[in-house]
């Protein structure tokens, strides 16, 4: 057993078996069921065989949007396409050999079939089968696919065009009658491709656009040069190249119309696009420089005499790394969209490795000569310094988000370390330099390590260390790792150890387990089950020891505003009722059953009944008394139950409920009997029956005093 996690064997056989797609904790692979390769599907619960045939089955590809794994089967006569989203869906039922799956896009699948003449194009959608094209000269091609849409050539009698189809019809978008066009790509809203211009006789391609937000085809350029070159895509703007009549200039086609970035005498050199932000080197007339287009303006965000600029990436945010002369060697720049911050200030060239990942960058400094390479990360504001040893250069592993793995010598051995936004944490300590780290996931990483008889596959999930195996077995690869979810080779078997993660319907009754949760969040059900998945069930706290209908029975004006509707009492607890010290137990169960037979006779022990009984009868119309049991006395009659359960009333008649009643336990203490035997318990209670019998459960026994 592995706190917080639960491990599902998937695979138990001597032949290799195959991880096909994983998402969370689906995951799709291929194995042995004695016979040949079959496609399995594990769905977080169990593990369903869908295919079943004598032939190795063929995977086509995984869409994850749509949770649909798509591939070829032998179904006794030939191959036909198959779909698994939830249930097997066949898609191709003929005698032909040559269905085949030709791409993807969200959760549309394009694949072609045998119709009975001819081959043809068909787009299945997640739930329907839509025919593309349906003819019979068996002369589509496939060329691309953006969502529900289908770009392909047919031929039109001359040379092959080029159409758009979403089912019902064709749109054509080339009408070329000598030359065939080159497709590019196809996106939301944008289809290129490269075609001879109608009435152009200079016998070249020109770059042309289908922009469908306005149903209609723009020619890009027109020049006599073959070398015009589609570059990128991002948000509507179409970035190009184009001959001008000296040079390569670049272009931009922002969905109202084109216009160059560029005009000089030099080709630049393309380097990224995201959103409305476009990233080029070029020259100034001088030397080459770092450009920038924002959307708006164009500029350089390099300035000096050297051709040593070098781009390394335009992160997630629009901000852009790159190395820079400072006027003495080769420093680490950020530009953010209005100035520079220069990450390194050193006298050498800051040439070892940067990793960039999303808006964040690792990389490697030398410290000082005869020293070593620290290590440093840029989490899109601020430099951290992640290292500070100076005698062992560190060994990057892995980076997620703003949380960085590396390895470091200890004055000992190598250990793991780890970043985690705020704090460096040292994962493993040992001394047998047997650590192998095996990956990263946000906050989760994975790594093997020498436990001094074998190497044992451990996680850390950003709060403690969990070891996920103790065998005798060093051979774990890791295979892939999702919120957690860890997928490992062992032996050539496949494991998953799989999160305990909180049903969010249920993360209201742990918001009301647990106070201090509700003085930190009020009632916010998904930071709820945030807190379990990631916090509570590694502390061991209950997901659910909140009992909403005896927090309603224990207030009676509850009863009459809720009923039997526990959702309402819980939010009620943690909005009101928490702060109110509204009590959560008054009403006992069980004492409630051993106050009226007929309860008994009806419900037995169910304490929930008997609490729903309350609710619905017991306290209106019919005024029962819940109380009438004594459980005080109850305890007070066996000296046993005094030195178990002490004052516990309500382990008193759980008690007598479920065990005192089989053994025909009697209540036999009397408080005015103890009373009339001790003066000075009368004196100082003056008669009160219940602090009587209180007294002789706390004091009065140890005491040994009479009881009559």
């Amino acid at each position: 057993m592995v706190l917080g996690y639960n491990i599902v064997r998937l695979t138990d056989n001597s032949v290799p078996d195959t991880v096909l797609a994983t998402l969370g904790v689906t995951v799709f692979f291929r194995r042995s069921d004695g016979n040949d390769q079959e496609i399995y599907f594990y769905n977080g619960n169990s593990t369903i065989q869908i295919s079943d045939n004598n032939r190795d089955d063929t995977f086509y590809t995984f869409l994850e949007n749509g949770n649909q794994i798509a591939w070829s089967y032998y179904d006794g006569t030939d191959y036909e396409l198959f779909v698994f989203n939830g249930a097997t869906i066949q898609l191709t039922n003929n005698t032909a050999y040559s269905d085949e799956f030709k791409g993807s896009s969200f959760n549309n699948i394009v694949y072609s079939a045998y119709d009975g003449t001819d081959y043809d194009l068909y787009l299945f959608n997640g739930a329907n089968i839509i025919p593309i094209t349906a003819d019979d000269d068996n002369n589509e091609r496939f060329l691309g696919v953006f969502g529900g849409t289908v770009a392909y050539s047919d031929y039109d009698g001359s040379d092959y065009e080029l159409y758009l189809s979403s089912g019902g019809g064709a749109f054509r978008l080339t009408y070329d009658a000598d030359y065939s066009f080159s497709f590019e790509t196809i996106d939301e809203n944008y289809v290129v491709w490269q075609s001879d211009a109608p009435d152009d006789n200079e016998n070249d391609n020109e770059l042309f656009v289908y922009n469908g937000a306005i149903n209609q085809t723009i020619q890009l350029t027109n020049n006599n040069s073959s070398n015009d070159e589609f570059l990128d895509i991002s948000n509507n703007y179409l970035i190009y190249s184009s001959f001008d009549g000296t040079d390569h200039e670049l272009y931009l086609y922002n969905g109202l119309g084109s216009f160059p970035l560029t005009n000089n005498n030099n080709n630049e050199i393309y380097r990224a696009v995201l959103s409305n932000i476009i990233v080029w080197e070029g020259s100034d007339g001088n030397d080459e420089e770092i450009y920038i287009f924002n959307g708006t303006t164009t500029f350089p965000i390099t300035s000096n005499d050297r051709n040593d600029d070098e781009f390394i990436a335009l992160l997630d945010n629009g901000h852009v790394a790159y190395k820079s002369y400072d006027g003495n060697d080769l420093e680490l720049f950020v530009f953010n969209g209005t100035s520079s911050l220069q990450l390194t200030n050193n006298d050498y060239n800051d040439n070892n490795f940067t990793k960039v990942y999303n808006n964040y960058l690792v990389w490697s400094d030398y410290e000082a000569p005869g020293r070593d390479y620290e290590l440093y990360f840029y989490n899109g504001a601020n430099v951290i310094r992640l290292t500070t040893n100076g005698d062992y250069s560190d060994d990057f592993k892995g980076i997620s988000d703003n949380y960085v793995v590396w390895e470091s010598n200890d004055g000992n051995d190598n250990e793991l370390y780890l970043y985690n936004g705020a704090e460096t944490i040292q994962l493993t300590r040992n001394d047998n330099n047997r650590d192998t780290f095996l990956g990263i996931d946000k906050n989760y990483v994975v790594w093997k390590s020498y436990d001094g008889n074998d190497d044992e596959l451990y996680l850390y999930n950003g709060i403690t260390t969990i070891r996920l195996t103790d065998d005798q077995i060093n051979d774990y690869a890791l295979e892939k790792m999702t919120d957690g979810n860890v997928l490992w080779r062992q032996e050539g078997e496949l494991y998953l150890a799989q999160r305990q993660l909180l049903p969010i319907e249920l993360a209201p009754q742990y918001g009301a387990s647990n106070g201090d949760l509700i003085a930190a969040y009020s009632y916010n059900p998904e930071a709820f089950k945030q807190h379990y998945d990631n916090i509570g069930i590694f502390e061991g706290r209950s997901p659910d020891s909140f009992d909403e209908l005896r927090y309603i029975a224990s207030n009676p004006d509850l009863i009459g505003a809720f009923g039997l509707n526990g959702a309402a009492a819980t939010q009620h607890y943690i909005t009101n009722g928490y702060y109110e010290n509204r009590s959560k137990t008054a009403f006992d169960p069980a004492r409630y059953l051993n106050s009226y037979d007929d309860l008994l006779g009806a419900f037995g022990t169910n304490l929930s009944a008997a609490t729903q009984h309350y609710i619905t009868s017991g306290f209106s119309p019919e005024g029962r008394n819940p109380n009438l049991f004594p459980s005080d006395r109850y305890i007070a009659s066996h000296p046993d139950l005094i030195q178990t359960f002490r004052y516990n009333l309500e382990a008193g008649s759980n008690h007598y409920l479920f065990s005192g009643r089989v053994e025909n336990r009697q209540i036999t203490f009397s408080p005015e009997a103890y009373l009339n035997a001790n003066p000075d318990v009368n004196n100082a209670y003056g008669g009160d029956l219940t602090a009587a019998t209180k007294h002789y459960i706390e004091f009065g026994f140890n005491e040994n005093r009479r009881v009559a």
